[in-house]
């Protein structure tokens, strides 16, 4: 039977991991965030220099909202699904601490069949 300890340890490190994961997911969005209003100020830049005049800025501003509404609405998603997804974490773990020899069964079992099926067949 696994040591309570190290299932402690493990689970910490687990968390840890997707600490890790969250802070780079965030960075990463902060970025794209980023390179998008850079984005936007070029287009508006490239549409004064087109069409010129204050229209154009207009239309620019208003697309840029839109999309800054959309960047805004997308990490709203992102948040939520990471949620969903870190409580059915949460549950798989509760699961394997409760019965860990099913699980290592199921494991097993699970990577025979896989085997088995992506085992190529000899045609004699």
């Amino acid at each position: 039977m696994a040591n309570p300890s190290s299932t402690k340890f493990s689970s910490e490190a687990m968390e840890r991991d997707l600490d890790k994961k969250e802070f780079n997911d965030k960075k990463e969005f902060n970025k794209n965030t980023g390179d998008s209003a850079r984005q936007g100020n070029d287009l508006k830049s490239a549409v004064s220099d087109i069409i010129g005049g204050d229209k154009a800025k207009e239309l620019v501003d208003k697309a840029q909202e839109g999309a800054n509404v959309v960047m805004e609405r997308a990490g709203q998603v992102a948040g939520q699904i990471k949620e969903a997804a870190s409580g059915y974490v949460d549950n798989a773990n509760e699961y394997l601490r409760k019965y860990p020899i099913q699980s290592v069964l199921v494991g097993f079992g699970a990577g025979i069949l896989i085997g088995a099926l992506l085992t190529p067949r000899r045609v004699s």
